[in-house]
């Protein structure tokens, strides 16, 4: 019986959730507990044995040198492979195997087995910046709490003091897009998105809305379907994503607009065709992104935790839809 405890019994037992279980047990710091609540969760992992499990669990008589990738980016492919490869290169540099593609909607769970049978040391779990309830964040960081695999979580929107996030820098690309805009001299800046109610547009929205209001300038939106009507009196955009820039240009070619001649456009992030049509963009820099969510897995491995929410830095990249503004 004592071998099948899990956290969520010691949580049922304590009447608390499986967090406060896994913040007293880990010593977490910077949540607060009151005595009362401590003593019950210990007193009922005791009970149950559930401590001692966890110190036997642990007794992995070897490593597999091997870190697991849970890829839930199957719409973001460009995305994944680039986080994958920035995995791999720290990797190989530390003498460790891959493992991807172990995470399935037909069984969500399916990754905590190669941990199990000791075929991976660690996870990193990928999760796209909108999941629209494909993927339920907190349950996932809840079942690899609970079998005690190391793991780092990629893109989380959760905010667990135990957890240890790598996130790419969605805010931060919009405000170096629109500020690149206003060194060069702009002054009517349009932030162009199909919508902004997803988590990744609003926070490039406010990030666009911050470097406009702290250069002093009009905040200008325009959605997409709204584009046709705004085009003649368009002077600078900040595109909101790739795909939005490529609807962008094509409008302005029906209407025989030329770029930078007529506007000047920036997009807030890279994906490859950006290249091929001549786009200034901000790269989210998913290779790093891959390489700090490595490095921090492995040092987890090795017992060196350190939990809290990591941002990514991003890169301008200038090409041909940007110039200097002519007074």
């Amino acid at each position: 019986m004592a071998d099948k405890i899990t956290i969520k019994d010691v949580a049922k037992e304590a009447g608390v959730s499986i967090s406060i279980v896994s913040y007293v047990l880990n010593n977490t710091e910077g949540i607060k507990i009151t005595d009362e609540t401590r003593t019950r969760v210990l007193k009922a992992a005791e009970e149950l044995n559930y401590t001692a499990n966890r110190i036997a669990q642990g007794l992995r008589t070897r490593s597999s040198k091997c870190i697991g990738i849970v890829n839930c980016l199957h719409d973001y492919r460009d995305t994944a492979s680039m986080i994958s490869n920035g995995v791999s290169s720290v990797a190989n540099d530390n003498g460790y195997r891959i493992m991807t593609g172990l995470w399935s909607n037909k069984s969500e769970f399916n990754y905590l087995s190669a941990w199990e049978d000791k075929s991976v040391d660690g996870l990193i779990f990928m999760i796209p910046t909108e999941d629209f309830g494909t993927v339920d964040e907190e349950a996932h960081i809840n079942a690899m709490r609970e079998t005690g695999v190391p793991f780092v979580i990629v893109n989380g929107k959760t905010d667990e003091p135990d957890v240890s996030y790598i996130n790419y820098d969605v805010y931060g690309s919009a405000k170096k897009a629109t500020e690149y805009l206003i060194d060069l001299g702009y002054r009517e800046i349009t932030f162009l998105a199909g919508a902004i109610k997803d988590h990744e547009e609003k926070e490039r929205y406010r990030g666009y809305v911050d470097a406009a209001q702290a250069a002093g300038i009009d905040i200008d939106v325009c959605l997409l379907k709204d584009l046709n009507k705004k085009l003649d009196t368009l002077k600078a955009v900040v595109a909101n994503k790739s795909e939005i820039a490529f609807e962008l240009v094509t409008a302005a070619e029906k209407n025989g607009m030329k770029i930078p001649e007529d506007f000047a456009v920036i997009v807030s992030n890279t994906e490859k065709f950006v290249e091929y049509l001549s786009l200034t963009s901000v790269n989210l820099m998913m290779y790093e992104i891959g390489k700090k969510a490595a490095n921090t897995l492995i040092n987890k491995v090795k017992g060196i935790n350190s939990c809290g929410r990591v941002i990514g830095e991003c890169k301008l990249e200038v090409r041909g839809s940007t110039e200097i503004l002519k007074f």
